[in-house]
């Protein structure tokens, strides 16, 4: 058990860290607020909740209502972003997302945004209100070391996740020699749901199996290794940032879009060095008085949430594809250069005990 409590209890993230990436999420799942008012143009025999609290409805709730939640996570995000009651607004904000996405894959489609209020739900506890926020201006939050284990626990269910899209394919025969699977997805996302932007059509024209089966075989390790990266926080990095550039990969070859996934993995950058480096020094920099930061910030809060909403309900559908794409292409570029920089890292120790292998045979004799 104290095994356990340490790898639990023990993580290398500090309230720089978390401060910062709570600002990043909540930017970022307001820039992709979930649109729920369209399922009301949708006959009533459609609703057909999936297994789970959904059920108890007989059916979808009146329209001022999915209009209402989806102002009210707007406005929850809205106080993440400035530290505004953060716990609460969190908390708030997890909830109201399940409530919207619930209502969404009522339909029959269910997609993979369940990262979203799993983020808001978990690493509120590590205290992420800390730093760069209103609560930190109004002394709100005590000083206290960051809570690493809502950070371990949202590795493992991501690698959980991960593991129950490994396992049917595994059953499935991704792994024969002859199924070549990942060509099959293709060319039915190609062909049938017509994801024909970009270079997908590229990849029509090859048709070797020395380029597919391999992609069987990399699709089946990487969803199934990630649950056993997250023993250590190095190798879960390294997972998250090939998954980072897969996704990459996938949004290059077959247009799907693995956004929340990216947004999740940023959780585990160290966020604090990059503001270091980037110079950025937040609310409690000089400049206008903590009096001031605190009104403008409760003035800005509502008025971000009806932008973000009015945006969710205004733009066309490309500009939110569009800040996916960059969302997803920022992530494998990260993910990338990260890969790189522990290749780099590698290569240094393996020259390294190289170096001293002579030395240790000549002191050795």
């Amino acid at each position: 058990m104290k095994i356990f409590d340490r790898w639990v209890l023990r993580g290398p993230f500090t309230a720089e860290d978390v401060s910062i990436y709570r600002i990043v999420f909540a930017v970022a799942a307001l820039l992709l607020l979930p649109n729920a008012q369209f399922l009301s143009s949708y006959p009533t025999s459609f609703f057909d909740p999936p297994p789970g609290p959904f059920q108890l409805l007989s059916e979808l709730p009146p329209f001022p209502v999915l209009v209402a939640l989806e102002l009210a996570l707007a406005l929850a995000l809205a106080f993440v972003v400035f530290g505004i009651h953060t716990r609460v607004a969190s908390v708030a904000a997890g909830l109201l997302m399940v409530s919207v996405f619930g209502l969404t894959y009522s339909f029959g489609k269910i997609d993979h945004t369940i990262f979203l209020p799993l983020i808001a739900l978990l690493v509120v506890w590590t205290g992420w209100g800390a730093r760069h926020s209103v609560d930190d201006l109004s002394s709100r939050v005590p000083e206290r070391p960051v809570a690493q284990w809502p950070l371990r626990l949202l590795a493992v269910l991501i690698g959980v996740g991960f593991a129950t899209a490994a396992v049917p394919k595994f059953l499935g025969g991704w792994l024969r020699p002859g199924t070549q699977a990942t060509e099959g997805h293709y060319w039915y996302e190609l062909l049938i749901d017509e994801r024909t932007v970009g270079f997908a059509p590229l990849f029509g024209h090859i048709t070797s199996p020395i380029f597919w089966e391999p992609l069987d075989w990399l699709t089946i390790a990487l969803e199934g290794g990630l649950i056993i990266a997250a023993i250590s926080w190095r190798s879960f990095r390294i997972m998250i940032a090939f998954a980072a550039v897969f996704h990459l990969g996938v949004l290059i070859m077959m247009n799907i879009l693995f956004t929340t996934n990216v947004i999740a993995y940023a959780a585990f950058l160290p966020w604090g060095a990059v503001a270091a480096w980037l110079g950025a020094r937040g609310l409690r920099g000089p400049g206008w008085s903590a009096r001031f930061k605190r009104r403008a910030a409760w003035i800005a809060a509502p008025l971000l949430a009806v932008a973000a909403w009015a945006a969710s309900v205004l733009l066309p559908i490309e500009v939110e594809d569009g800040i996916k794409f960059a969302i997803i292409i920022i992530g494998g570029i990260v993910g990338g250069a990260f890969l790189v920089l522990e290749a780099i890292r590698l290569v240094r120790w393996l020259q390294g005990r190289r170096a001293r292998s002579p030395i240790e045979a000549s002191s050795s004799n």
